[in-house]
């Protein structure tokens, strides 16, 4: 089955749409982008260690002039989930 250029990229158009809909953008550490699908290892390694851990979430706190950052690790040890909580 073959797919039209403009399927594709009505389809890319409506994930990215998806992700900031839902909050999953990524964020910066140290010059990096950090984003879903990206591995707990390398959020480490940009991010350091989280401002406390619950289990599979880990939680980012920026300072009082920025948005606290969740991070939700799956078993698999990659990110899949980001989610912004407002000051």
């Amino acid at each position: 089955m073959k797919i039209s250029l403009w399927t594709k990229i009505g389809l890319v158009t409506l994930c990215g749409f998806w992700s900031i809909a839902y909050g999953e953008m990524g964020f910066r550490c140290e010059g990096h982008i950090i984003d879903v699908g990206d591995s707990e290892a390398e959020l480490m390694r940009h991010c350091g260690q989280p401002t406390s851990r619950d289990g599979s979430l880990l939680v980012y706190d920026q300072g009082p002039e920025a948005d606290t950052i969740e991070v939700t690790i799956g078993v698999d040890g990659m990110i899949n989930r980001i989610h912004y909580v407002p000051q």
